[in-house]
């Protein structure tokens, strides 16, 4: 079979960079040998990654499995009418946690990095800083799907699907739980707790379809929601940030602390005295004020 041009100048090309990367090899072999990798079967290694694999994979399916099985669930109760409607809410209340995926992301990584070179309190400050962070940026997104529910639905699916008001300001509550605990639970990925965040994430689904069956003859569509909630904060907030704070060494009480917002400045700011402020005083502390207001 012949060969066009094409097939042998790639064929050329792919045997030269191979040629090229063992020229490479032998000569730093022969500058440093203890410098080139032996490849030699770990078995206990493979055993962890493995053992971790499958962990991970389970509790991604149970994750998965509940995000999928919310409008089937609900069709069988309440008809297709009022799911489309069920799903609009549920989507567009997605919003918040979905800002703080690509954060979660870079942690599961640098957890595990910052923990095998022992750097405890790079490990705590990346705890609370990325808490913060996430609460700081899903909490305005979750105060404007809540309270500007009726306003979307009726700009943007033209009125069409009343029944999503409800839905949406629930699920904004739980997606809003969900963002802020996305770094408590890719650090604790990271450090190596696959089997727990499996099993947690099975029971969050026992506890929201169970609850929300349970619920819709009485709620209807809101109460599968509301089994979501409940399930979310059972998990998120019972389990995965307690026990991230405990393995990071961070007091509860000090990551409770950063959910906190000083929305009111000081009644005697620094930089000033008690009484009779100086002149220029006070648009310094207020200045100092205002950047507390969010970070402190």
């Amino acid at each position: 079979r012949h060969w066009d041009l094409t097939g042998r100048e790639s064929l050329a090309e792919l045997i030269g960079r191979i040629v090229l990367h063992i020229l490479r090899w032998r000569a730093v072999a022969s500058i440093d040998p203890a410098i080139v990798p032996r490849p030699s079967l770990h078995r206990e290694h493979v055993r962890r990654l493995l053992d971790f694999g499958v962990w991970s994979w389970m509790r991604q399916a149970a994750e998965l499995l509940v995000m999928r099985s919310y409008e089937p669930i609900l069709s069988a109760f309440v008809g297709l009418e009022i799911t489309g409607q069920f799903f609009a809410g549920r989507r567009l209340a997605t919003v918040s946690a979905e800002a703080i995926v690509p954060l979660s992301a870079v942690l599961f990584p640098l957890s595990s990095e910052l923990d095998a070179q022992g750097r405890g309190r790079a490990l705590r400050q990346t705890l609370l800083q990325t808490t913060k962070v996430a609460f700081l940026v899903a909490l305005p997104l979750c105060l404007l799907l809540a309270l500007g529910a009726d306003a979307i639905q009726t700009n943007w699916l033209g009125n069409r699907a009343p029944l999503a008001v409800p839905v949406m300001q629930a699920f904004s509550l739980v997606f809003l739980v969900v963002a802020v605990a996305l770094p408590a639970e890719s650090m604790l990925l990271g450090l190596g707790y696959a089997r727990l965040l499996a099993w947690t994430n099975l029971l969050l689904g026992v506890l929201t379809l169970g609850l929300g069956v349970a619920l819709i003859p009485v709620l209807g569509s809101v109460g599968l929601a509301y089994g979501a909630l409940v399930g979310v904060l059972v998990v998120h907030l019972g389990i995965h940030l307690p026990l991230a704070a405990k393995r990071c060494g961070v007091p509860l009480a000090q990551l409770v602390r950063t959910y906190r917002l000083n929305l009111w400045p000081s009644s005697s700011p620094r930089g000033g005295k008690a009484r009779g402020h100086e002149t220029g005083a006070l648009p310094r502390a207020g200045g100092r004020a205002g950047r507390r207001c969010w970070w402190s």
